[in-house]
């Protein structure tokens, strides 16, 4: 390679990684903006949901929407993600670690919100030119019950 075909081929590794950090700000923006059909479109149609909570597993974005829907709302809440490690495979793959920490405010008194801290680890494609979030693991470090004041 050229030191230009270098210099070409580190620009784009760096644009990659700054399209799969706002990838994942979207991501946090549009869960806690309520966007529930901009956040399905971060997500590959075979893109696959676990966690190490008591989370179910889930196949698809229609139902990992429509769980986190059922899970936030009514309420508030704040969803943040820092310290990202990329590593890829090829030029159209992609794996993401993010380091998170969540909390949720529900307005059903009969049903706590939480304090959450974890790691994310994501699978990414480029898919029609944009990357999608093929995998998603949610691997909780640690949850705290929100209390109520009386």
């Amino acid at each position: 390679m050229t030191e230009f075909e270098v210099l070409a081929a580190q620009v784009r590794r760096l644009t990659d990684i700054e399209e799969l950090r706002l990838l994942k700000a979207r991501y946090f923006a549009w869960v806690d903006g309520r966007e529930w059909q901009l956040l399905r479109g971060l997500f590959a149609e075979d893109c696959t949901f676990t966690s190490s909570a008591r989370l179910p597993d889930l196949a698809g974005p229609d139902d990992f929407v429509d769980f986190v829907r059922a899970t936030v709302e009514p309420g508030r809440s704040t969803h943040l993600g820092f310290m990202p490690r990329f590593e890829f495979a090829d030029d159209d793959h992609a794996t993401g670690t993010w380091s998170m920490f969540d909390v949720v405010e529900l307005d059903d008194p009969r049903r706590p919100g939480w304090f959450g801290l974890g790691t994310y680890v994501e699978r990414y494609r480029r898919v029609g030119g944009g990357w999608r979030i093929t995998s998603w693991h949610l691997e909780r470090g640690a949850v705290r019950r929100l209390s109520r004041p009386s």
